[in-house]
C-alpha cells in the first residue's frame, strides 16, 4: 500500500490559499492539510465565492483534503498567545465558547464541501504533479518545512 503525504497550508500564510495549493501540488504531494484560520480560509468569513476558488484550486492540482486544522486562531489575535488561544480549557467561559464556535463552523463550513480522502481523486498522477518545475524562490526553506506539520495516511480504499 503506497504512502502518501499531505502538507499544511499553514506553511504558506503569506500567499493565498489557491497559490498553497498550486505549491503543495508542485512539490508532489497528494493532499493538503487546510489552514481554516486567516488567510485562507477562516470559516466565520469564508464566503462561498471563496469556498469554489478553493475547490477549483483542488481540482486543478489534484489534491484532496486530508484534513481541516481548526487549532489555529490567528484571526483572533488573542493577546496571550495569537496563534492558538482561546483553548478549549480555558479559564474564561467566553473565551472557550469562541473557541467552540470557531469549531463548529470549521466542522460546518468545510465538511462535505471540499474533495476529501475517499472521493474521486484528479486524473492527474502524483508524478506528473511533481513533474512541474518550481523557481527556486517558490521552494520552502528548510526553516519553514522544519516548523509546519504534515500529515501522512493510507487511504481506506487500498
Amino acid at each position: 500500500m503506497p504512502l502518501r503525504l499531505a502538507f499544511s497550508s499553514n506553511a504558506y500564510l503569506d500567499v493565498p490559499v489557491e497559490q498553497a495549493i498550486e505549491r503543495i501540488a508542485g512539490f508532489g504531494y497528494s493532499g493538503i492539510e487546510l489552514l481554516a484560520d486567516v488567510p485562507h480560509a477562516w470559516p466565520a468569513g469564508l464566503l462561498e465565492v471563496q469556498k469554489e476558488s478553493i475547490r477549483r484550486a483542488l481540482r486543478e492540482s489534484g489534491l484532496v483534503v486530508s484534513n481541516i486544522n481548526a487549532f489555529m486562531m490567528n484571526a483572533i489575535a488573542d493577546p496571550r498567545q495569537p496563534y492558538w488561544h482561546p483553548g478549549w480549557t480555558d479559564p474564561d467561559p467566553h473565551y472557550r465558547a469562541i473557541r467552540r464556535e470557531h469549531t463548529k463552523r470549521a466542522l460546518r463550513g468545510h465538511c462535505g464541501s471540499l474533495p476529501t480522502l475517499g472521493q474521486s481523486r484528479s486524473r492527474r498522477s502524483p508524478a506528473a504533479r511533481s513533474s512541474r518545475a518550481r523557481p527556486a524562490s517558490r521552494r520552502p526553506t528548510s526553516s519553514t518545512t522544519r516548523s509546519c506539520r504534515c500529515s501522512t495516511w493510507r487511504p481506506r480504499w487500498e
